[in-house]
């Protein structure tokens, strides 16, 4: 099995056991302040600047089969994608598949035929 088929069992692995959660999507007046597509950085810059706040890593479902990792903030009372992302703005919440290990070496998507 490759790394790749490897990786994707794992992630499905997290769907069957129900670890799909729902993100919030932060207001503009929070998006606005934060660059596209540098999640991870944005996150790490926020939870500097809000103590209590924690980073949580993942893969975000961006279609059928189709997931990107992506970085968002824990607030405490919800996951919050403080990342701007065009086209969203009639979208409140995205699914989003928290990863449990480390994300250094992971590929930025993920594809599979589920």
């Amino acid at each position: 099995m490759s790394g790749t088929n490897t990786l994707a069992a794992a992630v499905w692995s997290q769907v069957q056991c129900g670890n799909v959660v729902r993100l919030e999507i932060a207001n503009t007046e929070i998006t606005q302040i934060y660059l596209e597509r540098e999640c991870h950085r944005n996150v790490g810059r926020w939870v500097q600047e809000h103590p209590g706040h924690r980073a949580v890593a993942g893969w975000l479902v961006t279609g059928v089969g189709i997931l990107v990792l992506h970085s968002v903030v824990d607030t405490g009372l919800a996951l919050l994608d403080i990342t701007p992302r065009p086209g969203t703005d009639g979208h409140r919440f995205l699914d989003f598949i928290p990863w449990p290990g480390p994300i250094e070496g992971l590929p930025p998507q993920l594809i599979w035929a589920g």
